[in-house]
């Protein structure tokens, strides 16, 4: 009676995934075509998963890698997109766990034939942050483009996308990131791109102060260059004007990097000394 069929509905509830509970409930109901059309849909539901699943593991595995293969991701690419257009955009920008799409880890790889496949397809969502907030073009100031074709992709992804998008965790540009790691072609081709030298991250460095802290001279000289650059900008431990011993220091050697390197010293010349 109703009794048997509430003890039904309540063992369905606590055992069951919500697709088989309605299933059960059908049953207990007396409802036949209901639970055929349920078991339908549910078993459907399972299929897509499934299919999904496998296309975002051969998705990864096919274009994700350090020895992924443009042939093999463009045979991919053209076989999603001739059986079944609308889910391309969605292959494009599958996440991982960690946010990263294939056009984060072809970057990361410097692969860049991959990545101007990915780009090429005009449904990469380049902008994109990962889970530690960063996008392919901060990937890329990180990486050594070799050889002129690979500098055009690079060129090409940075048109895409804001070259001026701050990371976020640290706030920082891809140009801060590049003048960080030394990293001298692709802060020409930001500078090129007019990426913002006077962007200031969560700290107030900017581009300038992190060449300077990371010794890269030649980079420091370019940024100079740029009649853009503000070299009255002060981060945020000079803003405080907190001085310890450490940071007593740590300004001197700044000073003492700026006056006398040779690459620095014509274009300190033409401007004003650095804010300390």
């Amino acid at each position: 009676g109703g009794s048997e069929h509430t003890c039904l509905e309540r063992w369905a509830a606590l055992s069951m995934a919500p697709g088989e509970q309605l299933g059960v409930r059908c049953l207990a109901q007396g409802h036949l075509s209901l639970l055929l059309w349920s078991l339908t849909v549910f078993y459907i539901y399972q299929l897509q998963r499934q299919i999904l699943m496998v296309l975002y593991q051969e998705w990864f595995r096919v274009s994700s890698q350090k020895e992924s293969q443009a042939d093999t991701v463009t045979l991919y690419l053209r076989e999603v997109g001739n059986q079944t257009p609308t889910l391309l955009r969605y292959i494009v920008n599958l996440a991982d766990g960690n946010g990263n799409m294939a056009l984060h880890y072809s970057v990361s790889h410097s692969n860049f034939p991959v990545v101007k496949l990915l780009l090429d397809t005009g449904l990469c969502e380049v902008d994109h942050q990962n889970k530690a907030g960063y996008t392919a073009i901060m990937l890329a100031a990180l990486t050594a483009a070799e050889g002129p074709e690979d500098m055009e992709v690079a060129q090409q992804l940075l048109s895409l996308g804001n070259i001026n998008a701050r990371a976020g965790q640290s706030g920082q540009t891809a140009l801060m990131l590049a003048a960080s790691h030394g990293r001298t072609a692709m802060v020409q081709v930001l500078l090129e791109c007019k990426a913002d030298v006077n962007i200031q991250d969560n700290d107030g460095s900017t581009a300038l102060m992190c060449a300077c802290e990371h010794g890269h001279s030649e980079i420091a000289k370019l940024l100079l260059d740029t009649p853009e650059c503000d070299t009255s900008l002060k981060d945020k431990v000079n803003a405080l004007e907190v001085y310890s011993p450490q940071i007593f220091l740590h300004k001197f050697i700044k000073l003492w990097f700026f006056l006398f390197s040779p690459q620095i010293l014509p274009s300190v010349q033409k401007r004003p000394l650095p804010c300390l």
